[in-house]
């Protein structure tokens, strides 16, 4: 990652520094000046020169002074001097960072002035407030170098950094998708942003009013492939091209399959019964939805919701097929005959799966459309529910009371409105179960 901002032209130990967050000493520091009296210094003739900066300097009712370095002013411990320079770079810029000198950029003088506020207590050199009010989380950087000017960048705008995604974190800056930390923040709805975000915010430093969550610069999020390397196996050439540029224009890179640098390899199940190539414990083998998916939500999608396996549907497709020589109408025969029984297995596991209970007495139109409520609602945690709720709950039951109070538990109206909700997602369950597996033995015998 090249950096030709100026602003990084600093050493990788002092933008170390910069990274300790709200340290003991720091947090002394502004107290104590916020105890003297505050005079604002325009260090060089970019800025006392500027007749702009030197109006917007006197609106804080402080002491302006002008010097070409700022040194005759640095002895003085009896003020909270507030040096401003047009340049975080250069030998004065370092000498006053080194001495724990507060340090701004013109920006911070001339916007706090036209929104009549005071001047921020930093204790690090704020150039701009672009990224204010901002809390940033790195994933995925594996250059200490390139993350440490990042995260001084992020500082000379006003930013803040956590080591450790928290519900403090506004913005994640990725890397990688691989990472706990891109998880948590898609899971969170948190924007996942790339590195060009940092860098073409600090681009705009010098525009007066411009923030890093304004429109124009929210654009450059991490694409959904970031550090993905991808191949394609059992598409069709036409259909292999198109995703193939879809890819690349999203972040991610292509690599022939088979090959040992690939970190997913996309499968069209429909086409494709077994690998014959080797691949590596780390590979994500993953079907084609997978990749869809990701485009759909801007994100990469969770590879393990997504897996390939040996499925059992080609499996069945293979066994449903004529073998030679066999009539038509013997195997037309033979598949009604398939059909029935799995069919009749079906209606058995629903029967196993749903158990008798008593006619329930009827309830009020009221009682009956608040279950169906809060049966509907409740339709987005199928995947949560338990394939016998009924039998489980009657087990909770028999365990928690004893047997005196088992007859009135079982009369109770609450526990009788309970069970009706349960069965009745059960039941969502296993009608949703027999759909699906109907389907897949009907597309054998079409």
């Amino acid at each position: 990652m090249a950096f030709s901002l100026s602003a990084t032209s600093g050493s990788v130990s002092t933008a170390r520094r910069s990274m300790a967050l709200e340290s003991v000493s720091e947090q002394q520091e502004l107290d104590s000046s916020q105890n003297m009296e505050v005079r604002i210094c325009l260090v060089g003739e970019k800025c006392y020169k500027n007749k702009q900066l030197q109006d917007a300097a006197k609106e804080f009712d402080v002491t302006v002074l002008e010097s070409d370095t700022g040194e005759e002013y640095m002895s003085d411990e009896e003020f909270d001097t507030v040096f401003v320079l047009d340049t975080f770079e250069g030998q004065i810029f370092q000498k006053l960072m080194e001495s724990d000198y507060r340090v701004v950029g013109p920006n911070v003088i001339l916007e706090c002035a036209s929104k009549n506020e005071k001047l921020p207590f930093n204790a690090r050199p704020l150039y701009c407030l672009a990224m204010s009010t901002l809390v940033i989380c790195f994933t995925g950087f594996r250059n200490k170098e390139d993350l440490s000017k990042l995260v001084m960048l992020v500082h000379h705008m006003g930013g803040s950094i956590r080591k450790e995604f928290t519900q403090r974190v506004t913005h994640l800056v990725a890397n990688a998708t691989n990472t706990e930390k891109y998880r948590v923040a898609f899971s969170l709805g948190k924007p996942i942003m790339s590195e060009d975000w940092i860098l073409k915010s600090w681009e705009q430093r010098n525009q007066i009013g411009c923030h890093a969550s304004n429109e124009h610069l929210m654009k450059h999020k991490a694409p959904p492939f970031v550090a993905c390397f991808v191949s394609f196996f059992g598409f069709n050439p036409e259909e292999q091209t198109h995703m193939e540029e879809i890819l690349t224009s999203n972040g991610g890179q292509l690599v022939p399959a088979g090959d040992g640098a690939a970190t997913h390899l996309v499968v069209e199940e429909r086409n494709v019964k077994d690998i014959p190539f080797e691949c590596n414990q780390k590979l994500r083998i993953v079907r084609s939805e997978w990749f869809w998916a990701s485009i759909q939500i801007d994100a990469c999608a969770a590879e393990e919701l997504y897996t390939y396996e040996q499925t059992r549907l080609l499996e069945t497709l293979d066994t449903a097929r004529m073998t030679p020589g066999t009539p038509a109408s013997g195997g037309r025969q033979r598949k009604r005959k398939r059909l029935k029984e799995n069919l009749a297995q079906l209606a058995v596991d629903a029967n196993r799966l749903s158990p008798t209970k008593p006619v329930p007495p009827k309830r009020r139109s009221s009682d009956f459309n608040a279950g169906l409520s809060m049966s509907a609602g409740s339709l987005s945690f199928l995947d949560d529910t338990p394939e016998n709720v009924i039998d489980i709950a009657d087990k909770v039951v028999d365990k928690a009371l004893p047997d005196a109070a088992k007859s009135q538990a079982l009369i109770s109206r609450k526990q009788q409105v309970a069970m009706e909700l349960l069965e009745t997602e059960n039941n969502y369950v296993n009608i949703l179960h027999t759909i699906v597996t109907v389907s897949r033995m009907m597309a054998c015998f079409v």
